[in-house]
Parts: structure tokens; sequence; C-alpha cells
């Protein structure tokens, strides 16, 4: 034993848990997780930009912010009231 009392850390026995590791299944399961999720922001997206354009043609100018500030403010107000 040494002077100083500290204790020799211990040895690793064997092979390293995560070397090496290919997990293909994993991997695969990342990549359609990944992918779905791609997906249904590009679908929501779509859509958001699909009823502002026609919002656009509707209501020109800056009537459209104004008519979904005031649809807002009253969906917050009917929330508050509750």
């Amino acid at each position: 034993m040494s002077s100083s009392g500290a204790r020799a850390s211990p040895r690793r026995v064997g092979p390293r848990l995560d070397r090496d590791a290919h997990t293909p299944a994993m991997d695969g399961l990342g990549r359609a997780v990944g992918d779905g999720a791609h997906n249904v922001s590009n679908a929501i997206g779509g859509t958001l930009r699909s009823i502002l354009d026609a919002g656009q043609a509707i209501l020109p100018g800056p009537l459209l912010p104004l008519v979904v500030l005031v649809v807002a403010a009253a969906v917050f107000w009917i929330l508050i009231k509750r």
C-alpha cells in the first residue's frame, strides 16, 4: 500500500461495451422517426401557407393581420372568461 492511503483505480476487465457498436435496427428507427417528424412539419407548414395565401387573396393589404388579431383576441377573451 502506498503511504498516501489512496487506492489504485480498478482496471477494466473485458471489452468495452460501446466500442464499435452497430445497431442497424435502432438506426432505422431513429431515421424513421426523424423523417416522420420532418414530414409532419412540412404538412403543417404547407397548410398554414395555403391558408395565409387564400386569406391574402380575400383580404388584401393590412386587413388580414387585423382580422387575425381580432380573432385571436376574441379566443383569448373567451378562454379568460372560463
